[in-house]
C-alpha cells in the first residue's frame, strides 16, 4: 500500500511539472491531478492546455498585420 501511494503522488507531481508552463500552472495541475487521477488530468493537459506562452501574441500580431 505505501508503494502505491508513493507512485500516485509521484505521478501527480510529474503531471504538475509537465504543466508548469501552461495556463494551468504547477500547483493547480498538481491539485487537480490528485482529485481527477494523474492519467485523466494528463490527457486533459495534452488535449486542451496550451504550452505556448508566446502563441497568443503571434496570433494577435498576424491579425493586426504586424
Amino acid at each position: 500500500m505505501p508503494i502505491t501511494l508513493f507512485i500516485y503522488v509521484a505521478l501527480c507531481l510529474m503531471v504538475g511539472f509537465l504543466s508548469r508552463k501552461s495556463r494551468v500552472g504547477f500547483l493547480r495541475a498538481t491539485l487537480l491531478s490528485f482529485l481527477l487521477t494523474p492519467t485523466v488530468f494528463l490527457i486533459y493537459l495534452l488535449l486542451f492546455a496550451s504550452l505556448e506562452t508566446n502563441g497568443d501574441a503571434a496570433v494577435r500580431d498576424r491579425a493586426s498585420g504586424r
